[in-house]
């Protein structure tokens, strides 16, 4: 005959374990239920079931069940059973796990459980506090007010953590943080502040500041969370927080809406914070492009946009000229996208492009060179227009600031046989007068032909006999001792040079 089949399963088992009514009637039926959990859950919805149910029995029979298995396994399923009590609020539940599996290792992790639970009565507290009492639990989380009332009334001394209190303001528990700041239990309301400005819980915010919150740093809270509200377009928040006064103008955040070009953030900082707008800001709105942030700016009154001269002494400073200064070609590239050519610089000196190929040269950066003289200056290198621009190089410009990459890319620009001794000439004086003898050895090289007596004689004055020899070098001994007459000693030492076979060199020395 065969063997009739089982027809309750594990989730009828665990069935008749959650519903408390159901399970006692059975219980007191069956005179302790025997082999009714053969194989009980425990994992998952199985422990936490039983825990749900808040039946003693239930714990009772799956203790039981757990102590003939490994050791492991009863241990685990002890310490389950504890913390999902504890979650599930079950006070009965957890005194009876405790009185009789409690052990000192588990007093903190016990503690900061009941505390950080949501659904834990006050009741859980005493039966914690009955097994396992203290009078410091250091920083804990507390999850609603109903415990903070209850540690205080027991005089434990105790540190909120802050994602607790954080919490508490994003829930709007107001009474919650009211509680906190009577008894001193905020050191620090920054991140509260952040968070009430986030999630609009604006009684919080001004609770806190009314009352004068300990706050560590405040300009922790301008330099790095305004600017993230800029970030999220969350003005009413900006707007409500400077209902209050604050240390100074919070300068991240306006930063961060004239880089992003977020026109009603810049209208309202503007509004409140005028002083904060300087000609750096404008520089920061030119620089990222903002056109609109510019007008702006440029309309209204008191900007001191003055003009100043570039470190080169070209002209007057401009924002093309900054950003060549600071070697920075994609804010260079980005203003003249924008601004190049727009009628908007005609109104505004300071956005012109006047003198950047210059200023480009001036600095040596052969990217910034390169970049200008294809985009900037798109012209044909045979034209006279770029003759006229190896004219001011060879004025003396980039020799006298020794930038030789920039002199080699302008030079392999042009017709060498077209530029006249004049300029050769003053571009060879300036690198002799600045003492810029690689300079020189590339002219002396470049223009082997040039008559170079007048520059060899400011070198011997000048005592850079360095250079007097890379003249030597290059007249391959057309000078004579004669040529540098004179009682001097730079003129002694000149002939002296000359006569000297075995000093001179074939290579700049």
């Amino acid at each position: 005959m065969p063997r009739p089949r089982r027809t309750a399963d594990r989730g009828a088992a665990v069935a008749v374990l959650g519903n408390r009514k159901l399970f006692l009637l059975i219980a007191d039926a069956m005179k302790g239920l025997p082999g009714l959990l053969k194989h009980p859950p425990i994992n998952g919805g199985g422990l936490q079931a039983i825990a749900r149910s808040g039946s003693i029995r239930a714990l009772e029979m799956m203790i039981d069940w757990s102590a003939g298995g490994r050791r492991r396994c009863y241990s685990d399923t002890v310490r389950r059973l504890i913390f999902l009590s504890i979650t599930e609020g079950k006070a009965d539940s957890l005194r009876w796990l405790l009185e009789r599996f409690r052990t000192p290792s588990l007093s903190s992790r016990i503690w900061h459980a009941v505390l950080e639970a949501p659904a834990s009565p006050p009741a859980a507290l005493e039966v914690v506090w009955t097994f396992y009492p203290l009078t410091n639990l250091q920083e804990v989380k507390v999850a609603n007010i109903g415990l903070l009332h209850w540690l205080l009334a027991k005089g434990i001394a105790f540190r909120i953590a802050l994602g607790s209190l954080n919490d508490a303001v994003r829930r709007g528990d107001i009474e919650f943080v009211r509680q906190c700041l009577e008894y001193r239990k905020i050191d620090d309301c920054g991140a509260m502040l952040y968070n009430a400005l986030e999630s609009a819980q604006w009684e919080i915010y001004a609770l806190l500041m009314e009352s004068k919150a300990p706050m560590i740093d405040c300009k922790y809270l301008f330099d790095y969370h305004f600017p993230t509200l800029v970030q999220y377009h969350n003005l009413a928040a900006i707007k409500f927080a400077c209902h209050w006064a604050l240390p100074s103008a919070p300068l991240e955040a306006i930063q961060a809406s004239v880089r992003r070009g977020y026109m009603p953030f810049v209208e309202y900082f503007f509004s409140r914070f005028k002083d904060a707008f300087d000609a750096a800001m404008v520089s920061l709105a030119a620089g990222s492009g903002r056109l609109e942030v510019v007008k702006f700016l440029h309309d209204q009154q008191g900007i001191p946009i003055r003009p100043a001269q570039d470190k080169w002494g070209l002209g007057n400073q401009t924002y093309p000229k900054q950003a060549i200064e600071r070697d920075d070609l994609a804010v260079l590239q980005q203003l003249h996208k924008v601004f190049f050519n727009s009628p908007f610089t005609a109104e505004l000196e300071k956005l012109k492009f006047d003198g950047v190929v210059v200023a480009a040269i001036a600095s040596g950066l052969i990217h910034v060179v390169d970049w200008v003289m294809k985009v900037v200056y798109p012209r044909d290198p045979t034209e006279d227009s770029v003759i006229a621009i190896a004219d001011i190089v060879a004025q003396g410009d980039l020799a006298r600031w020794g930038r030789l990459d920039a002199l080699q890319y302008l030079l392999n620009l042009l017709d060498c046989n077209r530029i006249e001794d004049a300029t050769i000439q003053t571009a060879v004086m300036a690198s002799v007068e600045n003492g810029q003898l690689d300079v020189v050895c590339f002219l002396v090289n470049q223009f082997p032909h040039f008559d170079y007596l007048v520059p060899a004689r400011e070198a011997v004055r000048r005592w850079r006999f360095d250079i007097f020899r890379a003249f030597v070098i290059a007249e391959m001994c057309a000078f004579t001792p004669a040529d540098f007459a004179g009682d001097s000693g730079a003129s002694t030492a000149a002939q002296g040079i000359l006569k000297g076979a075995a000093i001179l060199s074939k290579d700049c020395v």
